[in-house]
């Protein structure tokens, strides 16, 4: 009561379901005090031994008093959780919506990103190759799941088989690949969608599409006797619920748009791989390729700041650079290149 307004304000805002008087935060507030049903019937109980004096002179205590006079305020519970279920659905239907966006979205940049249509089949041509003269050769697909083992194998003791694959596609595309990790694209686009748990956020929706229709015929009968307040109201909370059915169908179609996601890369959703499990593999997946691409870039940086250092390099009195053994000027990185990939892993692709 130390945070309310003063109290007679506070029952006529409650009454009149004012905006202006009572925050959104403090409504909160006295959602989560409310007296239940045996409290409610406890204290009317009480009230009847005690009545309660309007000038405050008996023996209830603050809180007990504030909460009698509330429940002389016509319908007070209907009010205060009605009121404070429209200031939850203001954010509510935007934010759950959002969620298909963001899942749609992804969805949309794995089927049509030539970057990832390209790592693909050089996963698979790696593959092939590793495993030719095997049954598991001339394969025409792989396993979702494989892609996050790409990154952990080994195709030399300097790089991964992903960092073989992405050296290769830096050659041949590099900015199908490299558009794969602008801001965005690919990578942020499966990175956000994992984020989203769709099963619990149709859990929350169906929560608050049953508990908003559960309010209607109450509300009904409070308008047909001419409670102006909730009559008000009740144009409100229809609104919402016509809102969050629309959010509702967007879950439907995006629970098709999935399980045509699966089909699309033949992965099987009913053994229990739901969106963010999916997109949490591509996200761990391009991720991996982003940090082979660094590498690479990294590997390129070095003989750039070897060459911008050769106009110093230590010269012997015949003005001629000195060489090592090998007939390579000091100074001068060389960098490994991968030729082959070791036969031993063959198999696992």
């Amino acid at each position: 009561l130390a945070l309310m307004p003063d109290q007679d304000l506070l029952l006529q805002s409650v009454e009149e379901m004012d905006d202006t008087v009572l925050k959104a935060e403090k409504l909160e507030l006295l959602v989560a005090n409310l007296p239940s049903t045996e409290e409610q019937a406890m204290l009317r109980a009480a009230a009847v031994e005690a009545p309660v004096s309007a000038e405050g002179d008996d023996d209830w205590d603050g809180p007990e008093r504030f909460m009698l006079m509330l429940l002389n305020v016509p319908d007070f519970d209907l009010r205060v959780n009605v009121w404070g279920l429209l200031h939850c659905l203001e954010q509510a239907p935007a934010r759950l919506a959002r969620a298909v966006v963001d899942c749609r979205m992804a969805k949309n940049r794995l089927r049509e990103s030539p970057g990832v249509e390209r790592l693909l089949a050089t996963s698979l041509c790696v593959g092939n190759y590793l495993n030719a003269g095997t049954p598991r050769g001339r394969a025409d697909g792989f396993d979702l799941e494989t892609l996050t083992k790409l990154g952990k194998l080994k195709a030399s003791p300097q790089q991964t088989l992903l960092h073989f694959i992405v050296m290769q596609l830096d050659e041949t595309c590099p900015r199908q690949l490299r558009d794969m990790f602008a801001p965005s694209m690919d990578l942020d686009a499966v990175r956000t969608a994992r984020k989203h748990h769709v099963l619990e956020l149709r859990d929350e929706l169906n929560t608050l599409i049953n508990q908003t229709s559960s309010y209607l015929p109450r509300l009904d009968q409070c308008v047909a006797a001419g409670d102006e307040p909730l009559a008000r109201r009740r144009k409100q909370v229809q609104a919402k619920l016509c809102e969050l059915q629309d959010v509702q169908a967007s879950f439907d179609r995006w629970s098709e748009e999935y399980l045509e996601l699966c089909a699309w890369f033949h992965v099987d959703p009913s053994k229990g791989m739901n969106s963010e499990t999916f997109f949490g593999l591509w996200d761990e997946f391009l991720n991996e390729a982003k940090k082979a691409l660094d590498a690479i870039d990294k590997q390129k940086e070095t003989p750039r700041r070897a060459a911008s250092l050769q106009p110093g390099m230590q010269r012997c009195s015949s003005n001629r650079t000195l060489r090592t053994p090998s007939g390579t000027p000091r100074g001068t990185p060389r960098l490994a290149r991968v030729r082959s990939v070791s036969p031993r892993y063959a198999g696992v692709v």
